[in-house]
């Protein structure tokens, strides 16, 4: 019993505003899942920061695996330092471009 009140202790309530469509939406799928909104919205929301962080990971990753593989073609192209910040300043501009 102890873990229950310690588990509604750690939570607050919010409250928001849905258009009817929306609410009647929410409380459709709580039923079709045998729950009730508030699990829903709060499952919704885990879900949503979830993908956040791995969206952000993703990104960290490629921008990682952008540096590497620009080094590398650098390496084998045998660019000296003058020559790598140019091809540095246009992979830039050139990345900017389409984004």
């Amino acid at each position: 019993m102890a873990t229950k009140n310690n588990a509604k202790a750690a939570t607050e309530a919010v409250t928001t505003r849905l258009t009817a469509a929306a609410r009647a939406a929410l409380l459709q799928e709580a039923e079709k899942q045998g729950s009730n909104p508030s699990r829903i919205l709060a499952h919704s929301w885990d879900h949503y920061c979830q993908q956040q962080s791995i969206e952000s990971r993703l990104a960290k990753l490629e921008a990682t695996l952008t540096r590497r593989m620009f080094e590398i073609v650098c390496a084998v192209a045998g660019l000296d330092a003058e020559q790598r910040a140019q091809a540095m300043r246009d992979t830039k501009q050139h990345l900017r471009e389409v984004a």
